[in-house]
C-alpha cells in the first residue's frame, strides 16, 4: 500500500476518534481529561501490541531519536492538555479546521531543520489555509476567545513541530516503540497531574468504556498508518498534509452524528479552502 493511501486511511481513523472524544466530553466533561488521558495511554499500549502481533516490534533506537522523542513528548503534554480544553468549548469540526495550521508549522519546521524546499505554490497553499480559517472565524462571527485561541496555538505549534521530528524518528527508532512512548508518556503525566486534583472514579459507565476502546483503537491504527506513510513518503511533510483531508471528513461526519450544523456551508467552504491549501503545500 502506498504512503498516499496510508495517509488517507489515517485521516479517516483520526476523524472517528475526534468525533467520539467530542461526544464523550460533551456528556462527561468533569471526567474528560482523566478518561481522555486514559484513552490515549491505551492507544499507546495498543500500538505496541500491533507491532508485537505483526512481529515488527524491536528495541531499536539511536540516542538522538530517543532525545527527540522525549522532547516531542513534552510538546505533546502541552498539546494534549490544550486539545481537551479547547474541545470543551468548540465544535470538533471547527477545531479540525483550525488544526490545519499544524501542517503549515510542519512545512516551516521542515524547511528550517531539514532544508526542504519552500516554493511559490506552497506559499499560496499557506494563504489558502489562512483564508479558510479567517472565513470560518469572521464571516459568520464564529469567534474564539483570546484564551481559546492561545490554547489552539499551543496545540497547533506542538503537534506541527512534533511531526517534523517524527521524520527523523521514524527512520532511527522502531515506530511501535515510538508510538508507545509518544502516547503513554504525555497521557500518563497528564493523568497523574489531573488525578491528584480531582481523584474521581474512572470508567463509571459502560458507554465510557466503549468510547475508550473506540478512541484508543482508532488513535492507535491511525498513528501506525501515518508513521508507515512517513517512512515511505519522499518528504517529511507529505503524509501529514494528506492526512489533513480529515478536515472535510470531520465536518461532514460531525454534521451527521453530532448535529454540528451551525454555519455548515461556511464550514464546508472553509474546509475545502484548507484542503486545497494543504494540497498545494504537498
Amino acid at each position: 500500500m502506498s504512503w498516499l493511501w496510508l495517509s488517507f486511511a489515517s485521516a479517516f481513523a483520526q476523524s472517528i476518534s475526534g468525533l467520539v472524544q467530542k461526544n464523550h466530553i460533551s456528556k462527561n466533561f468533569n471526567d474528560s481529561i482523566l478518561t481522555g488521558c486514559l484513552f490515549n495511554f491505551l492507544a499507546g499500549v495498543l500500538s505496541l501490541c500491533i507491532g508485537i502481533i505483526l512481529g515488527e516490534f524491536a528495541w531499536t533506537y539511536t540516542t538522538l531519536s530517543l532525545v527527540l522523542t522525549l522532547i516531542v513528548c513534552v510538546g505533546y503534554i502541552l498539546s494534549t492538555a490544550a486539545y481537551f480544553a479547547v474541545l470543551r468549548y468548540t465544535d470538533v469540526s471547527l477545531l479540525t479546521i483550525f488544526g490545519s495550521l499544524r501542517s503549515v508549522c510542519t512545512l516551516i519546521g521542515a524547511y528550517a531543520l531539514f532544508g526542504e524546499v519552500l516554493n511559490l505554490h506552497q506559499l499560496i497553499g499557506m494563504c489558502l489555509v489562512f483564508l479558510g480559517i479567517i472565513v470560518t472565524q469572521h464571516r459568520h462571527r464564529t469567534h474564539l476567545t483570546t484564551h481559546t485561541l492561545a490554547l489552539v496555538s499551543v496545540f497547533v505549534l506542538c503537534v506541527g513541530l512534533g511531526q517534523v521530528a517524527e521524520r527523523y524518528i521514524s527512520h532511527h527508532m522502531n515506530i511501535y516503540l515510538y508510538l508507545c512512548l509518544a502516547y503513554c508518556i504525555p497521557s500518563g503525566a497528564l493523568f497523574l497531574i489531573q488525578y491528584t486534583k480531582q481523584r474521581r472514579p474512572l470508567l463509571r459507565k459502560r458507554h465510557t468504556f466503549g468510547a475508550g476502546l473506540i478512541v484508543a483503537s482508532t488513535l492507535a491504527v491511525g498513528s501506525v498508518l501515518l508513521m508507515r506513510a512517513i517512512q515511505y513518503a519522499p518528504t517529511a511533510t507529505q503524509p501529514s498534509i494528506v492526512s489533513q483531508s480529515r478536515v472535510i471528513i470531520t465536518v461532514i461526519l460531525a454534521a451527521i452524528f453530532l448535529h454540528e450544523r451551525t454555519h455548515l456551508r461556511t464550514k464546508l467552504f472553509s474546509a475545502i479552502l484548507c484542503v486545497l491549501g494543504l494540497i498545494l503545500l504537498k
